[in-house]
């Protein structure tokens, strides 16, 4: 049997209500693990995402990183290092890119792969 973390890193200094728990809520909604499946949470603060992704890949001694990637605009895709790239590199474990929803690319942007 599988065992399930959602990781939640926090980048900022802020501490707002308890994004973590709001975290794994929605990965409970969205139906992507079995209904019963037991979800633990593992949080930090850590001034650079992908560092913290990666040390949380370490901490529990993940088999595989699933991250949700969302999608950009033309201009920041170009001018971006996104936090997904940076994992993808420095990963030890596959990693399995699932695309976050959101509005479509315009017809006149475009596409980038």
């Amino acid at each position: 049997p599988a065992a399930y973390t959602v990781v939640h890193i926090n980048a900022n200094d802020e501490q707002t209500g308890s994004p973590g728990q709001l975290a794994v809520a929605d990965m409970q909604a969205c139906a992507l693990l079995p209904p019963a499946a037991p979800i633990d949470l593992y949080e930090e603060d850590h001034r650079y995402p992908a560092t913290g992704i990666l040390q949380a890949a370490a901490d529990t001694e993940a088999d595989l990183l699933v991250l949700i990637a969302r999608p950009r605009s033309f201009l920041n895709r170009l001018f971006h290092e996104s936090v997904t790239a940076q994992v993808l590199r420095r990963s030890p474990v596959p990693v399995l890119l699932l695309p976050a929803e959101g509005p479509e690319v315009p017809g006149w942007m475009p596409t980038m792969s």
